[in-house]
């Protein structure tokens, strides 16, 4: 049987750790939460909780899954009783990459386009434009943009006063009208051909289906040799979106007004820190930011040799994730002062979170610039592979556990598997590119990971500090750095990190609302489909845990005592260290140490 593999080099994960972590929401949430709170004074919190959360669990998750050369579906043998938060996290992950490749496709769309003569959406004059199209020239016009991925389709009224650029119709006729950017109707009558609601599903969009095909097919051939080929093609999907970004802020940088958008952005309103939504904000931004309790960086980390400084790691990678999101936020803010400039609109009423400001802010400001198509290209091919790198990962997550779980009959078969995961998230997106796609979308943007992923983590840092004992995830990780650990970590893990998360995910409950999509409000039937969303990757912890105590025997407790002692399969994957590994574990005549923690655990 063939060995489950490890990177070539370093470098391999390193890249393919940025490429994950480094997604679609540095781009378009992070700048917009940024200067939301504060400016450059969010990044005092943002920091604060990064180092007091996401270093520790960036630790932690790549901690066991680099011991055991496992991934997250098949590692939690240390702790057998919790196996269902990895199940989860593949599950909660599977889900999210049904859906992401569907905007990877959105984005191909807006790529082929942005090579046509005209950019469509730079005009009123196309079949799918009506009359209250208009063009943003005076700064009496109200905004057009409102803010979040839950407002595309928030109309505005026009001021009486403004001058509009719309060919036969005059400012007076058009003033009783509901105004609407080229790029809004370029959006929502020609990219979605947009439905009256999730009721209505209408007919598949062809052209959106061909490109989630090919969208699935780079995806499948990235991965078509596993970590051979996907740790290379990371080199260049985890580097090309840096250089892409440099080109558009050093096109950007010349503009008139981007100074404006990077004061607007960048400069500390340190009386923000009093705020305590900016806290709440950074917290919850930073936990979506990095990537935790998803399993994508396990998954990386299952393919590390044993003794990779995996400290180091945990250190490096979240400062990097945080400088990606804020030097993007540059980027974007230096086109939207330039939009505000020439347009006259305020920049506060043109700046937007989420896919709003990719598909509809920003190529409406690149538009303005000579040369539009050109910028549109190198926009849309960075967006690209950003989506691209972070998708591979998430299909990475899940095959690694459908292999890790199977692993004589699929270990030879990785092909197979790669392949058949792919097409069947393909058939499962097809039900996102119909005419009310964006509505199924959004639910399950909205809810898949509103509940499940904190909620996950909480459980995978109590279940390894607690649990499989913080002193036997100690002599692990020694094993593996050869030296001994600070242990300020372990305060982390057993305290402030599950506090914090708790306490992230009590406020992210609180705030949650009720799925819409602009003034669009969903049936109570579909609210209920998103709450099922919500728990699919809780359910397996629930459902495991019975059917953990029922294989074992003897009273409650007994049971539950077996069930947290990790089975023999748990332990380093190379031979050499195995030894050593069983040489430390096993002590006292032959007594599991790990064994002796648990008893005195359950008491």
């Amino acid at each position: 049987m063939k060995t489950r593999g490890n990177w070539k080099n370093y470098g391999e994960f390193l890249f393919s750790c940025i490429g994950c972590l480094v997604g679609l929401g540095n781009i378009w949430r992070f700048p917009y939460i940024c200067f939301k709170n504060g400016g450059g004074a969010f990044l005092i919190p943002y920091f604060i909780f990064m180092f007091l959360c996401a270093m520790p669990i960036f630790f932690l998750e790549m901690a066991y899954t680099q011991f055991s050369n496992l991934g997250p579906g098949k590692a939690w043998i240390c702790v057998p009783i919790l196996r269902g938060i990895g199940y989860g996290m593949v599950i909660m992950t599977g889900i999210v990459a049904v859906y992401y490749t569907v905007i990877m496709a959105w984005t191909l769309y807006y790529l082929v386009m942005s090579f046509s003569k005209v950019l469509p959406w730079s005009h009123c004059d196309n079949e799918w434009n009506n009359d209250a199209c208009a063009l943003r020239v005076n700064q009496n016009m109200t905004s057009l943009m409102s803010s979040g991925f839950n407002n595309f389709t928030n109309e505005s009224n026009i001021d009486s006063t403004v001058t509009l650029h719309h060919d036969g119709i005059n400012s007076t006729e058009l003033s009783t009208r509901i105004a609407r950017t080229p790029t809004e109707q370029f959006w929502e009558y020609n990219v979605l051909q947009l439905s009256d609601g999730i009721g209505t599903a209408g007919a598949v969009r062809w052209p959106l289906l061909l490109c989630l095909f090919c969208a699935w097919l780079i995806v499948f051939l990235t991965l078509i040799k596993g970590i051979k080929s996907s740790g290379k093609v990371m080199y260049v999907a985890a580097t090309v979106p840096y250089l892409l970004l440099l080109v558009l802020l050093v096109r950007g940088a010349t503009l008139p007004g981007a100074l404006d958008g990077v004061m607007y952005y960048a400069v500390p309103k340190w009386e923000y820190l009093l705020k305590f939504s900016v806290w709440r904000d950074a917290a919850v931004q930073m936990f979506y930011s990095a990537g935790m309790g998803w399993g994508g960086i396990s998954t990386l980390a299952s393919y590390n040799r044993f003794h990779n400084n995996i400290e180091r790691d945990a250190i490096l990678l979240p400062i990097l994730d945080v400088l990606t999101s804020f030097f993007a936020g540059f980027v974007i803010f230096v086109n939207l002062g330039y939009m505000s400039h020439v347009s006259g609109i305020p920049i506060d009423q043109v700046v937007k979170q989420g896919p709003g400001i990719a598909f509809m802010v920003y190529p409406e400001a690149l538009s303005q610039l000579p040369l539009p198509q050109l910028w549109s290209v190198l926009f849309f091919l960075m967006l690209f592979t950003v989506g691209l790198d972070s998708q591979m990962v998430h299909v990475q997550t899940v095959t690694c556990a459908i292999i890790d779980t199977f692993p004589k009959q699929l270990i030879n078969r990785k092909l197979i598997v790669t392949g058949s995961v792919c097409f069947v998230m393909f058939l499962l997106g097809i039900s996102c590119v119909t005419q009310g796609g964006i509505y199924v979308l959004q639910i399950l943007d909205w809810y898949c990971a509103s509940i499940a992923v904190m909620f996950l983590a909480f459980l995978e840092v109590v279940g390894l500090s607690w649990m499989y004992g913080l002193q036997n995830f100690y002599n692990d990780i020694e094993l593996m750095l050869g030296r001994s650990l600070s242990p300020f970590w372990g305060i982390f893990w057993r305290f402030i990190t599950p506090a914090i998360i708790l306490l992230i995910w009590i406020m992210n409950l609180v705030q949650l609302s009720p799925v819409t999509y602009g003034s669009y409000t969903y049936p109570g039937w579909a609210v209920g489909i998103g709450w099922i969303v919500a728990f699919l990757a809780i359910v397996p912890v629930f459902i495991w845990i019975p059917y953990e105590l029922k294989g074992h025997t003897g009273n409650i407790l007994t049971r539950l005592g077996k069930s947290l002692q990790p089975t023999p399969e748990w332990g380093p994957a190379d031979d050499d260290q195995k030894e050593k590994y069983k040489g430390a574990t096993y002590e006292n005549g032959g007594k599991d140490v790990h064994a002796m923690e648990k008893e005195s655990f359950i008491g």
